[in-house]
């Protein structure tokens, strides 16, 4: 959705899709033990795939998302429970979203989040 804006490669550096807890690891860093313990589908594992990401990219500003899309449960979480990570050079903030919907809605309803949150950091 962000490249859809048209001139969005003047300032989108590219994205890292880690659906895996393996790929979480490999190009994210995130350590297998914060995997196990916490789950990927937490606050503290958005946080750090946010924060690695704007490390990775050098960019300003990084946005990660995980969470479970259903139809049923993962990582003992029900589907709809997402989390947001926005990082900056300066701070990280972390939402929590419980969605109602099919998967594809609930997708949907997760990256519509993120970027309306990302907005209102920027006009802050």
């Amino acid at each position: 959705m962000i490249t859809d804006v048209p001139g969005a490669s003047a300032a989108f550096l590219g994205g890292i899709i880690t659906y895996s807890d393996a790929s979480k690891t490999k190009f994210l860093a995130i350590p297998k033990r914060t995997l196990t313990k916490q789950s990927a589908v937490s606050e503290v594992v958005a946080r750090q795939m946010a924060e690695a990401a704007r490390v990775n990219f050098g960019s300003d500003f990084a946005i990660s998302t995980t969470g479970v899309a259903g139809p049923g449960k993962a990582y003992g979480q029900k589907a709809g429970t997402v989390w947001i990570a926005i990082a900056s050079r300066r701070e990280t903030i972390a939402i929590a979203l419980e969605l109602k919907g099919t998967r594809s809605e609930i997708r949907h309803a997760t990256i519509e989040s993120a970027i309306a949150s990302f907005e209102r950091i920027l006009s802050v």
